[in-house]
């Protein structure tokens, strides 16, 4: 399969600072192309597209996503929802 959507929703906007999302594969990055940065003041929804077959995964790959940001992050009273969007092929 491969990833083809990463998209983030907040229930207050970002604020202090960007957070990433970067997508993995066992542990570790999928590529580093494969993440979503959102800006300080962003609206409350965030989403990136890539094209299918970039960034592959096989069966019993295990998908996960890090959250990265720094200190300066302020909206510490948002809530985070993070969804990933693949494409599986037979």
């Amino acid at each position: 399969g491969s990833l083809v959507g990463i998209s983030a929703s907040f229930t207050v906007a970002p604020a202090g600072t960007d957070l990433v999302l970067s997508v993995t594969k066992n542990g570790t990055l999928l590529h580093a192309a494969s993440i979503l940065t959102v800006t300080a003041g962003a609206t409350l929804g965030r989403s990136v597209t890539f094209a299918r077959g970039l960034y592959t995964f096989a069966a019993g790959d295990r998908l996960g996503v890090t959250v990265t940001t720094d200190g300066s992050w302020t909206a510490t009273t948002s809530d985070l929802l993070v969804d990933i969007e693949i494409e599986s092929v037979s």
